[in-house]
């Protein structure tokens, strides 16, 4: 009769973490979203900042110039932007 009891309560326990584990499943995709919704706007600022340095234009987060001269002299006063990390 014991074992029967001990099996049972593990039996139990067992579909408690079972239906924790569907939660953390659910909140991590829940998560993946957010992360991928986040990455959006970064993979795209970095795009252009890659087209701005093979075409010779100055990207500076919001827009992007297209005068060379304009280039030169931001890097001159220290305003030239590094690449956004990824």
């Amino acid at each position: 009769m014991g074992a029967s009891n001990e099996s049972e309560v593990l039996a139990q326990e067992l579909s408690n973490m079972a239906g924790k584990l569907g939660a953390v499943e659910a909140r991590l995709k829940d998560v993946e979203a957010v992360i991928d919704r986040l990455e959006a706007p970064r993979k795209r600022q970095l795009a252009l900042w890659r087209r701005s340095r093979r075409t010779g234009t100055t990207y500076t987060g919001r827009c992007v110039a297209r005068s060379s001269s304009a280039y030169v002299l931001g890097a001159a006063l220290g305003s030239y932007t590094s690449p956004p990390s990824l």
